[in-house]
Protein backbone atom coordinates (compact mmCIF):
# COMPACT_ATOMS: atom_id res chain seq x y z
CA UNK A 1 0.00 0.00 0.00
CA UNK A 2 1.55 3.40 -1.24
CA UNK A 3 2.26 5.82 1.58
CA UNK A 4 1.27 9.62 1.56
CA UNK A 5 4.03 11.73 2.49
CA UNK A 6 4.28 14.37 4.70
CA UNK A 7 5.72 18.07 3.40
CA UNK A 8 8.98 17.58 1.99
CA UNK A 9 10.04 21.35 0.96
CA UNK A 10 10.11 22.93 -1.61
CA UNK A 11 10.96 20.49 -4.91
CA UNK A 12 10.57 22.91 -8.21
CA UNK A 13 13.98 24.23 -7.88
CA UNK A 14 14.94 20.71 -8.68
CA UNK A 15 12.02 19.77 -10.96
CA UNK A 16 13.10 22.57 -13.18
CA UNK A 17 16.47 21.69 -13.32
CA UNK A 18 15.70 18.69 -14.80
CA UNK A 19 13.47 20.38 -17.49
CA UNK A 20 15.48 22.93 -18.36
CA UNK A 21 19.07 20.60 -18.28
CA UNK A 22 16.94 17.70 -20.48
CA UNK A 23 15.53 20.41 -23.07
CA UNK A 24 18.90 21.97 -23.62
CA UNK A 25 20.56 18.11 -23.86
CA UNK A 26 18.18 17.15 -26.21
CA UNK A 27 18.21 19.85 -28.55
CA UNK A 28 21.77 19.25 -29.62
CA UNK A 29 22.74 15.68 -28.27
CA UNK A 30 21.06 13.90 -30.93
CA UNK A 31 22.56 15.83 -34.09
CA UNK A 32 26.04 16.26 -32.93
CA UNK A 33 26.96 13.34 -35.01
CA UNK A 34 25.88 15.06 -38.46
CA UNK A 35 27.51 18.39 -36.99
CA UNK A 36 30.76 16.41 -36.54
CA UNK A 37 30.11 14.66 -40.25
CA UNK A 38 29.34 18.57 -41.51
CA UNK A 39 32.82 19.16 -40.73
CA UNK A 40 34.48 16.17 -42.89
CA UNK A 41 35.27 13.93 -39.99
CA UNK A 42 35.12 10.22 -40.75
CA UNK A 43 32.39 7.94 -38.38
CA UNK A 44 35.76 6.15 -36.75
CA UNK A 45 36.70 10.01 -35.74
CA UNK A 46 32.81 10.90 -34.47
CA UNK A 47 32.63 7.86 -32.77
CA UNK A 48 35.83 8.79 -30.80
CA UNK A 49 34.48 11.93 -29.79
CA UNK A 50 31.43 10.62 -28.66
CA UNK A 51 32.97 8.01 -26.49
CA UNK A 52 35.22 10.86 -25.48
CA UNK A 53 32.85 13.16 -24.21
CA UNK A 54 31.04 10.52 -22.22
CA UNK A 55 34.73 8.84 -20.79
CA UNK A 56 35.10 12.42 -19.28
CA UNK A 57 31.85 12.14 -17.06
CA UNK A 58 34.55 9.58 -14.58
CA UNK A 59 36.70 12.59 -13.96
CA UNK A 60 34.57 14.83 -14.06
CA UNK A 61 32.06 12.92 -11.34
CA UNK A 62 35.02 12.58 -9.33
CA UNK A 63 36.76 15.44 -9.43
CA UNK A 64 33.34 17.84 -9.27
CA UNK A 65 31.90 14.96 -6.83
CA UNK A 66 34.87 16.16 -4.50
CA UNK A 67 34.48 19.62 -4.73
CA UNK A 68 30.86 19.49 -3.69
CA UNK A 69 30.59 17.15 -0.98
CA UNK A 70 33.46 19.26 0.55
CA UNK A 71 31.72 22.70 0.13
CA UNK A 72 27.94 21.63 0.16
CA UNK A 73 27.16 24.14 -2.00
CA UNK A 74 25.41 22.66 -4.91
CA UNK A 75 23.51 25.68 -6.31
CA UNK A 76 26.79 27.84 -6.87
CA UNK A 77 28.69 24.59 -8.38
CA UNK A 78 25.52 24.17 -11.06
CA UNK A 79 25.71 28.14 -11.96
CA UNK A 80 29.29 27.37 -12.49
CA UNK A 81 28.78 24.43 -14.65
CA UNK A 82 26.23 26.02 -16.88
CA UNK A 83 28.49 28.98 -17.95
CA UNK A 84 30.78 26.20 -18.52
CA UNK A 85 28.45 24.48 -21.06
CA UNK A 86 27.59 27.53 -22.69
CA UNK A 87 31.23 28.40 -23.28
CA UNK A 88 32.15 25.32 -24.77
CA UNK A 89 29.22 24.80 -26.72
CA UNK A 90 30.38 28.33 -28.81
CA UNK A 91 34.11 27.08 -28.46
CA UNK A 92 33.14 23.68 -30.46
CA UNK A 93 30.74 25.31 -32.62
CA UNK A 94 33.01 27.56 -33.90
CA UNK A 95 36.08 24.83 -34.18
CA UNK A 96 37.42 23.52 -37.47
CA UNK A 97 40.06 21.61 -36.23
CA UNK A 98 39.98 17.77 -35.01
CA UNK A 99 42.50 18.13 -32.18
CA UNK A 100 40.47 21.57 -30.63
CA UNK A 101 36.92 20.10 -31.23
CA UNK A 102 38.86 17.20 -29.15
CA UNK A 103 39.80 19.64 -26.54
CA UNK A 104 36.18 21.28 -26.37
CA UNK A 105 34.34 18.33 -26.32
CA UNK A 106 35.99 17.54 -22.89
CA UNK A 107 35.51 20.68 -21.47
CA UNK A 108 31.59 20.49 -22.69
CA UNK A 109 31.19 16.88 -21.23
CA UNK A 110 32.88 18.00 -18.27
CA UNK A 111 30.66 20.91 -17.09
CA UNK A 112 27.95 18.98 -18.33
CA UNK A 113 28.52 15.41 -16.25
CA UNK A 114 27.77 16.45 -12.65
CA UNK A 115 25.03 18.53 -12.97
CA UNK A 116 22.60 15.35 -12.73
CA UNK A 117 24.38 14.11 -10.19
CA UNK A 118 24.13 16.98 -7.91
CA UNK A 119 20.51 17.61 -8.16
CA UNK A 120 19.67 13.98 -7.65
CA UNK A 121 21.62 13.55 -4.49
CA UNK A 122 20.09 16.88 -2.98
CA UNK A 123 16.61 16.14 -4.64
CA UNK A 124 16.83 13.14 -2.69
CA UNK A 125 17.67 14.43 0.82
CA UNK A 126 14.48 16.45 0.29
CA UNK A 127 12.33 13.07 -0.79
CA UNK A 128 14.25 11.49 2.31
CA UNK A 129 10.36 10.42 4.00
CA UNK A 130 8.83 9.73 0.59
CA UNK A 131 11.73 8.73 -1.44
CA UNK A 132 9.56 6.68 -4.34
CA UNK A 133 8.25 10.18 -5.28
CA UNK A 134 11.45 10.80 -7.06
CA UNK A 135 10.29 9.40 -9.95
CA UNK A 136 7.12 11.73 -10.63
CA UNK A 137 9.93 14.49 -9.84
CA UNK A 138 12.68 13.41 -12.13
CA UNK A 139 10.00 13.55 -15.02
CA UNK A 140 10.45 16.97 -15.22
CA UNK A 141 13.29 15.77 -17.47
CA UNK A 142 11.06 13.78 -19.50
CA UNK A 143 8.83 17.06 -20.47
CA UNK A 144 12.04 18.80 -20.84
CA UNK A 145 13.49 15.94 -22.99
CA UNK A 146 10.44 16.27 -25.33
CA UNK A 147 10.47 20.02 -25.54
CA UNK A 148 14.63 19.63 -26.46
CA UNK A 149 13.47 17.50 -29.34
CA UNK A 150 10.47 19.17 -30.68
CA UNK A 151 12.44 22.36 -30.55
CA UNK A 152 15.68 20.46 -32.24
CA UNK A 153 13.30 19.61 -34.93
CA UNK A 154 12.35 23.22 -35.84
CA UNK A 155 15.91 24.60 -34.98
CA UNK A 156 17.87 21.67 -37.30
CA UNK A 157 19.09 22.98 -40.91
CA UNK A 158 20.82 19.94 -42.51
CA UNK A 159 23.45 22.26 -43.28
CA UNK A 160 23.30 25.01 -40.58
CA UNK A 161 23.42 23.83 -36.75
CA UNK A 162 23.89 27.62 -35.26
CA UNK A 163 20.31 27.51 -34.24
CA UNK A 164 20.03 24.38 -32.74
CA UNK A 165 23.75 25.49 -30.29
CA UNK A 166 22.00 28.46 -29.77
CA UNK A 167 18.84 26.96 -28.57
CA UNK A 168 21.51 24.86 -26.46
CA UNK A 169 22.56 27.62 -24.24
CA UNK A 170 19.21 29.41 -24.07
CA UNK A 171 17.75 26.41 -22.70
CA UNK A 172 20.08 26.33 -19.84
CA UNK A 173 19.45 29.64 -18.77
CA UNK A 174 16.49 28.48 -16.53
CA UNK A 175 19.58 26.21 -14.56
CA UNK A 176 21.28 29.64 -13.35
CA UNK A 177 17.10 30.88 -11.87
CA UNK A 178 16.78 27.06 -10.04
CA UNK A 179 20.12 26.74 -8.88
CA UNK A 180 19.66 30.04 -6.78
CA UNK A 181 17.29 28.56 -5.01
CA UNK A 182 19.31 25.79 -3.94
CA UNK A 183 20.36 25.82 -0.19
CA UNK A 184 23.55 25.49 1.11
CA UNK A 185 23.44 21.69 2.92
CA UNK A 186 24.36 21.66 6.57
CA UNK A 187 27.68 20.00 6.80
CA UNK A 188 27.44 17.10 9.68
CA UNK A 189 30.61 16.05 11.36
CA UNK A 190 32.34 13.30 9.42
CA UNK A 191 30.22 13.64 6.63
CA UNK A 192 32.66 14.91 4.32
CA UNK A 193 34.25 12.19 2.59
CA UNK A 194 38.46 11.08 2.02
CA UNK A 195 39.43 9.95 -1.04
CA UNK A 196 40.40 6.67 0.85
CA UNK A 197 36.33 6.76 1.69
CA UNK A 198 35.21 6.25 -1.96
CA UNK A 199 36.82 2.47 -1.71
CA UNK A 200 33.97 1.87 0.41
CA UNK A 201 31.45 2.13 -2.39
CA UNK A 202 33.13 -0.54 -4.59
CA UNK A 203 33.56 -3.16 -1.79
CA UNK A 204 29.89 -3.05 -0.84
CA UNK A 205 28.46 -6.04 -2.07
CA UNK A 206 25.80 -4.43 -3.91
CA UNK A 207 27.90 -2.26 -6.18
CA UNK A 208 28.81 -5.06 -9.10
CA UNK A 209 24.85 -5.60 -9.38
CA UNK A 210 23.94 -1.73 -9.39
CA UNK A 211 26.94 -0.49 -11.82
CA UNK A 212 27.47 -3.70 -13.85
CA UNK A 213 23.29 -3.29 -14.91
CA UNK A 214 23.71 0.02 -15.36
CA UNK A 215 27.23 -0.02 -17.43
CA UNK A 216 25.35 -2.92 -19.60
CA UNK A 217 22.12 -0.74 -20.00
CA UNK A 218 24.29 2.37 -20.93
CA UNK A 219 26.27 0.12 -23.78
CA UNK A 220 22.83 -0.36 -25.07
CA UNK A 221 21.33 3.04 -24.51
CA UNK A 222 24.66 4.22 -27.27
CA UNK A 223 22.17 2.86 -29.87
CA UNK A 224 19.75 6.04 -29.40
CA UNK A 225 22.01 8.47 -29.56
CA UNK A 226 24.87 10.09 -32.12
CA UNK A 227 24.66 7.14 -34.63
CA UNK A 228 20.53 7.30 -34.52
CA UNK A 229 20.26 10.08 -37.34
CA UNK A 230 23.50 8.68 -38.88
CA UNK A 231 21.31 5.59 -39.14
CA UNK A 232 18.26 7.37 -40.46
CA UNK A 233 20.03 8.81 -42.99
CA UNK A 234 21.98 6.07 -43.88
CA UNK A 235 18.72 4.07 -44.43
CA UNK A 236 17.41 6.63 -47.07
CA UNK A 237 14.95 7.99 -44.39
CA UNK A 238 14.33 11.29 -43.76
CA UNK A 239 16.76 12.83 -40.78
CA UNK A 240 13.56 14.37 -39.00
CA UNK A 241 12.46 10.79 -38.00
CA UNK A 242 15.00 10.73 -35.50
CA UNK A 243 13.05 13.65 -33.67
CA UNK A 244 10.13 11.82 -33.86
CA UNK A 245 11.38 8.75 -31.94
CA UNK A 246 12.74 10.63 -29.96
CA UNK A 247 9.76 12.19 -28.87
CA UNK A 248 7.71 8.74 -28.52
CA UNK A 249 10.81 7.48 -26.35
CA UNK A 250 10.36 10.69 -24.29
CA UNK A 251 6.63 9.89 -24.07
CA UNK A 252 6.89 6.20 -23.20
CA UNK A 253 9.54 7.59 -20.53
CA UNK A 254 7.38 10.06 -18.97
CA UNK A 255 4.44 7.53 -18.64
CA UNK A 256 6.59 4.95 -16.96
CA UNK A 257 7.77 7.10 -14.55
CA UNK A 258 4.46 8.14 -13.07
CA UNK A 259 4.04 4.53 -13.07
CA UNK A 260 6.90 3.05 -11.40
CA UNK A 261 5.70 4.36 -7.80
CA UNK A 262 2.78 2.16 -7.96
CA UNK A 263 4.31 -0.85 -9.62
CA UNK A 264 7.79 -1.07 -7.48
CA UNK A 265 5.48 -1.63 -4.61
CA UNK A 266 4.21 -4.70 -6.51
CA UNK A 267 6.91 -5.97 -8.92
CA UNK A 268 10.44 -7.43 -6.84
CA UNK A 269 14.17 -5.31 -7.85
CA UNK A 270 15.01 -8.33 -10.39
CA UNK A 271 11.38 -8.46 -12.34
CA UNK A 272 11.65 -4.71 -13.11
CA UNK A 273 15.29 -4.67 -14.31
CA UNK A 274 14.49 -7.91 -16.60
CA UNK A 275 11.26 -5.25 -18.29
CA UNK A 276 13.70 -2.45 -18.40
CA UNK A 277 15.93 -4.68 -20.02
CA UNK A 278 13.32 -6.40 -22.14
CA UNK A 279 11.93 -2.80 -23.20
CA UNK A 280 15.26 -1.76 -24.12
CA UNK A 281 15.40 -4.69 -26.43
CA UNK A 282 12.80 -4.15 -28.66
CA UNK A 283 13.67 -0.59 -29.20
CA UNK A 284 17.16 -0.73 -30.06
CA UNK A 285 16.93 -3.81 -32.06
CA UNK A 286 13.83 -2.36 -34.06
CA UNK A 287 16.42 0.91 -35.14
CA UNK A 288 18.42 -2.25 -36.22
CA UNK A 289 15.59 -3.49 -39.07
CA UNK A 290 14.70 0.81 -39.68
CA UNK A 291 15.17 -0.01 -42.81
CA UNK A 292 13.14 -2.98 -43.15
CA UNK A 293 10.45 -2.62 -40.45
CA UNK A 294 7.26 -0.38 -41.57
CA UNK A 295 7.63 2.97 -39.38
CA UNK A 296 4.82 2.52 -37.14
CA UNK A 297 6.05 -0.57 -35.90
CA UNK A 298 10.12 0.84 -35.23
CA UNK A 299 7.61 3.89 -33.67
CA UNK A 300 5.92 1.49 -31.03
CA UNK A 301 9.11 0.20 -29.90
CA UNK A 302 10.22 3.61 -29.32
CA UNK A 303 7.27 4.48 -27.61
CA UNK A 304 7.21 1.59 -25.27
CA UNK A 305 11.64 1.10 -24.99
CA UNK A 306 11.20 5.26 -23.45
CA UNK A 307 10.06 3.39 -20.21
CA UNK A 308 13.26 1.48 -19.46
CA UNK A 309 15.20 4.25 -18.68
CA UNK A 310 12.46 5.49 -15.93
CA UNK A 311 12.49 1.81 -14.69
CA UNK A 312 16.47 1.37 -14.43
CA UNK A 313 17.36 4.83 -13.44
CA UNK A 314 14.45 5.02 -10.36
CA UNK A 315 15.41 1.55 -9.04
CA UNK A 316 19.03 2.58 -9.14
CA UNK A 317 18.96 5.87 -7.93
CA UNK A 318 16.13 4.39 -4.75
CA UNK A 319 19.25 1.54 -4.49
CA UNK A 320 22.45 4.26 -4.02
CA UNK A 321 20.26 5.85 -1.52
CA UNK A 322 19.88 3.16 0.70
CA UNK A 323 22.94 1.45 0.71
CA UNK A 324 25.40 3.88 1.11
CA UNK A 325 26.04 6.28 3.98
CA UNK A 326 25.73 10.20 3.64
CA UNK A 327 29.23 11.07 3.08
CA UNK A 328 29.48 8.94 0.07
CA UNK A 329 25.98 9.64 -1.72
CA UNK A 330 27.08 12.25 -4.12
CA UNK A 331 29.90 10.19 -5.31
CA UNK A 332 27.60 6.70 -5.43
CA UNK A 333 24.51 8.88 -7.40
CA UNK A 334 27.53 10.16 -10.10
CA UNK A 335 28.65 6.61 -10.11
CA UNK A 336 25.38 5.53 -11.85
CA UNK A 337 26.72 7.46 -14.71
CA UNK A 338 29.90 6.43 -14.67
CA UNK A 339 28.70 3.27 -15.46
CA UNK A 340 26.17 4.01 -17.68
CA UNK A 341 27.13 6.81 -20.01
CA UNK A 342 31.11 6.96 -19.11
CA UNK A 343 31.95 3.03 -19.22
CA UNK A 344 28.74 1.73 -21.23
CA UNK A 345 27.78 4.24 -23.61
CA UNK A 346 31.15 4.95 -24.68
CA UNK A 347 32.42 1.54 -25.26
CA UNK A 348 28.68 1.11 -27.53
CA UNK A 349 29.73 5.04 -29.50
CA UNK A 350 33.36 3.73 -30.04
CA UNK A 351 32.18 0.14 -31.14
CA UNK A 352 29.38 1.77 -33.82
CA UNK A 353 31.70 4.82 -34.89
CA UNK A 354 34.55 1.34 -35.79
CA UNK A 355 31.42 -0.90 -37.44
CA UNK A 356 30.07 2.27 -39.10
CA UNK A 357 33.20 3.38 -40.71
CA UNK A 358 33.11 -0.50 -42.41
CA UNK A 359 29.25 0.02 -43.47
CA UNK A 360 28.34 -2.38 -41.34
CA UNK A 361 26.14 -0.50 -38.69
CA UNK A 362 23.00 -2.48 -38.76
CA UNK A 363 24.64 -5.17 -37.56
CA UNK A 364 26.23 -3.41 -34.58
CA UNK A 365 22.84 -1.70 -33.49
CA UNK A 366 22.12 -6.33 -33.40
CA UNK A 367 25.01 -6.73 -30.88
CA UNK A 368 24.28 -3.77 -28.80
CA UNK A 369 20.51 -4.84 -28.82
CA UNK A 370 21.58 -8.46 -27.37
CA UNK A 371 23.63 -7.06 -24.78
CA UNK A 372 20.30 -6.02 -22.98
CA UNK A 373 18.76 -9.78 -23.77
CA UNK A 374 20.95 -11.11 -21.97
CA UNK A 375 21.00 -8.45 -18.96
CA UNK A 376 17.17 -9.87 -19.14
CA UNK A 377 18.12 -13.48 -18.90
CA UNK A 378 20.50 -13.02 -15.99
CA UNK A 379 18.08 -10.33 -13.79
CA UNK A 380 15.43 -13.19 -14.26
CA UNK A 381 15.95 -14.87 -11.05
CA UNK A 382 16.60 -12.57 -9.26
CA UNK A 383 14.19 -12.32 -6.48
CA UNK A 384 14.84 -9.03 -4.65
CA UNK A 385 12.00 -7.35 -2.45
CA UNK A 386 10.97 -4.42 -3.91
CA UNK A 387 13.45 -1.51 -2.90
CA UNK A 388 10.27 1.22 -1.56
CA UNK A 389 8.95 -1.48 0.49
CA UNK A 390 12.75 -1.60 1.87
CA UNK A 391 13.35 1.94 2.01
CA UNK A 392 9.90 2.15 4.06
CA UNK A 393 11.35 -0.11 6.68
CA UNK A 394 14.07 1.63 7.02
CA UNK A 395 12.07 5.05 7.06
CA UNK A 396 9.71 4.00 9.37
CA UNK A 397 12.51 2.21 11.57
Amino acid sequence: MERTCKKTGQVWPYVGIFISFWMASNTILPYLGLFYESKGYEEGMIGILSGLFQFMVVLSAIMVGAIEDKTGRPGPMIIGLTVGMCGAAALLYRSNCYFLTLLFVILLSFCYAPVNGITDKVLMEKLKACPEQYAKCRSGGTVGAGLGIIAAAILVREDNFFPIFCGFCAFLLPCVVCALFFQREERKQNVVPKLSDYGEILKNKRSLSIYLALAAWGFSESGTGTFQAILIKNAGLPVTLTSFFVVLAMAGEFIAFQMVPRISFRLPFGRLLVLSFILQFFRIFSMALVQWLPTWMVAFFQLTGGGSFAIIHTMMTMEVDRVYPPKLLYMAHSLKRVASNGIGNMLGLVLLGQMFQREVGEQAYVIISFVSLLMAFIFLKSGKKSIFKQSQQKNMG
